[in-house]
């Protein structure tokens, strides 16, 4: 039988302020920023990285990664255009609160991701979702 994957549907824009959980937010204007823990291109490792999603006026959102708060050396930007979000059961994640993001560009990229929490893991997922 095929893994289930819940339905997640945008609706209009959302300004958290708060997460799930009471703590406040990473929202400042139009970004949304965090620490996700991303598996590597080339090898299997899982390195913690900040996140920075921004939603710009012109409608070309992206999702870039750095090396962290600190040290904002930019990693990667992608375009999240007609990009896919993937939730699948723990079981098939190999790691607790993951998801999966297929960018639609020309390489096909996908981002194997894992939040700390189940909240932020949704807050993530509610924030992509509005910018895809």
């Amino acid at each position: 039988m095929a893994p289930s994957r819940p339905s997640i549907s945008g609706g209009g824009v959302r300004e958290l302020t708060r997460t799930p959980s009471g703590r406040p937010s990473k929202v400042l204007g139009n970004r949304f920023q965090g620490v996700l823990t991303k598996k590597g291109k080339y090898l299997n490792s899982w390195k913690r990285r900040w996140f920075v999603l921004n939603r710009r006026p012109d409608g070309i959102n992206t999702l870039s990664f750095y090396l962290s708060e600190e040290n904002m050396v930019e990693k990667a930007t992608y375009a999240l255009k007609d990009a896919v979000i993937e939730v699948w059961p723990h079981e098939n994640m190999m790691k607790e609160f993951g998801f999966v993001l297929r960018l639609a560009d020309k390489k096909a990229q996908v981002l194997t991701v894992f939040a700390d929490s189940i909240e932020e893991k949704e807050e993530w997922i509610h924030w992509l979702v509005e910018s895809v």
